[in-house]
């Protein structure tokens, strides 16, 4: 299988992408796919809880493209949770987990309806992906601090 071109996000660190943590999913850019593909499929994946599926996508044009931070694709299929939107990371406290954007070019369009599962969508994909792009982001879980009104120094 050939390359569909390089997959990039927005990276501020080597192996960190910019807004892998945000309520909205990180930014990604991809390089043109190879003659004939007829459309893109994005999957998004951590290897370290069973492969959990935290973004399926799909209908994305057949051409150099991006999809901004928080920018809403095509069509998106029901991740780990059962919704269709972007699956925050959640590691355990002080534990990396890797982060796996799969781009794949399609020699035909996907038929598939908004909203369906993991598995429906690789048996779909099943012998029609023509080239692959794959970045991987690592992402450790922290701790979410809580404010209280009574840390800050109000003014009237």
């Amino acid at each position: 299988e050939g390359a569909v071109g390089a997959a990039h996000g927005a990276v501020e660190e080597p192996g960190e992408v910019v807004g892998l943590a945000a309520a909205v999913a990180p930014p990604l850019e991809w390089t043109a796919p190879p003659p004939g593909t007829q459309e893109l499929v994005l999957l998004v994946e951590c290897p370290e809880t069973g492969a959990s599926c935290h973004w399926l996508v799909w209908g994305l044009k057949a051409q150099k493209g991006a999809l901004f931070e928080g920018e809403a694709p095509p069509r998106t299929g029901k991740n780990a949770h059962g919704n269709s939107e972007w699956l925050l990371p959640d590691p355990p406290l002080g534990v990396e987990h890797r982060y796996v954007f799969q781009l794949f070019a399609l020699d035909l369009p996907l038929t598939l309806m908004p909203g369906a599962g993991y598995e429906e969508l690789r048996k779909n994909i099943k012998g029609h992906v023509t080239a692959a792009a794959i970045l991987t982001a690592r992402f450790e879980g922290h701790e979410i601090e809580e404010l209280d009104g009574e840390e800050f120094d109000f003014e009237d």
